[in-house]
């Protein structure tokens, strides 16, 4: 059974008149006889009842125009829901992000959502090694992550470049300061994320340590950023963080936190994608952060 059968059947059920329901499909009546009768050896059971003057349904006919009329609208509504996902206009776009980052993502999920409603968003958050292994590995669509990325596999921009501040306890020398020399800070022992977590902004910090003619003093790695104002409000060591993190454990007890400066350390959050992903959704999410560029949301590389 055939799609066009079955609108030719609903044609002829609506005219009564096979002229006339030809003409509305742009074909000869022979033709469009021809598909009637096929379809109803295709049912074993006479939809029409046709004589010289006129069309009359048969009672078969009458409970089939329902049906077909049934069908024929959910496989528009197939085909509909077809040409929108290819436009991707509806399906799930899923997103990994830094704790720091997080504050990107209302207004750009806000924005897409306006845009393109039936987009579920998916989120993880991640460190940035983890979502870089997850993008090549297809288990996510996009990622923010800290620093550069070099890898022909990805794509990616500039979000924002973020300034880091010194966490120290409250008891602390340095903490009498309004600022500390980086230059200070690095004799001071740092408590840290393990270099695999993030080895871009790991490395980073190092390569500006040793501008400053120092190494940085690695007393303690962790796994969980939350470890790390634990641990220098025990005084283990000092840390750095940006201020974006900052923020989220600014009233920790025990710690407090100060400028960094000469030079102030600042790092890339960058978003993050497979070149090779064709997928329209992802390229609508990616169109809608370049839309919130101009509003101060998305920063250009310099």
């Amino acid at each position: 059974m055939e799609l066009r059968q079955l609108t030719y059947f609903v044609m002829a059920a609506e005219e009564l008149n096979l002229g006339r329901a030809a003409a509305r499909m742009h074909i000869t009546q022979p033709a469009f006889s021809q598909q009637i009768r096929r379809l109803e050896r295709r049912l074993g059971v006479r939809l029409l009842h046709v004589t010289s003057h006129r069309i009359e349904l048969t009672p078969a006919g009458q409970a089939f125009l329902h049906e077909a009329r049934r069908t024929l609208a959910q496989a528009e509504a197939a085909a509909e829901t077809a040409r929108r996902a290819g436009r991707g206009e509806l399906g799930t776009v899923t997103i990994a992000f830094t704790e720091a980052a997080a504050r990107l993502l209302p207004a750009l999920l806000r924005s897409a959502k306006e845009r393109y409603p039936d987009v579920t968003p998916t989120l993880y958050e991640m460190w940035s090694a983890h979502q870089l292994d997850a993008l090549r590995q297809q288990r996510i669509d996009v990622g923010f992550v800290y620093g550069r990325v070099v890898d022909p596999q990805l794509r990616s921009r500039l979000a924002y470049n973020e300034e880091f501040v010194a966490v120290l306890p409250q008891s602390h020398p340095l903490a009498e300061l309004a600022q500390v020399r980086w230059r200070e800070l690095l004799k001071e022992p740092q408590v840290t994320f393990r270099r695999e977590l993030n080895p871009s902004l790991h490395d980073h910090l190092a390569a500006l340590s040793r501008s400053a003619g120092r190494q940085m003093h690695i007393i303690q790695e962790v796994e969980h950023a939350a470890s790390i104002p634990i641990l220098v409000a025990a005084g283990v060591g000092v840390a750095v963080t940006s201020k974006s993190r900052w923020s989220q454990i600014n009233g920790h007890p025990g710690v407090i936190s100060r400028a960094i400066i000469e030079p102030t350390p600042s790092a890339e959050t960058r978003m993050v994608w497979r070149s090779d992903n064709r997928s329209a959704v992802l390229a609508n999410f990616l169109e809608t952060a370049d839309r919130l560029a101009p509003a101060g949301w998305f920063t250009e590389p310099s």
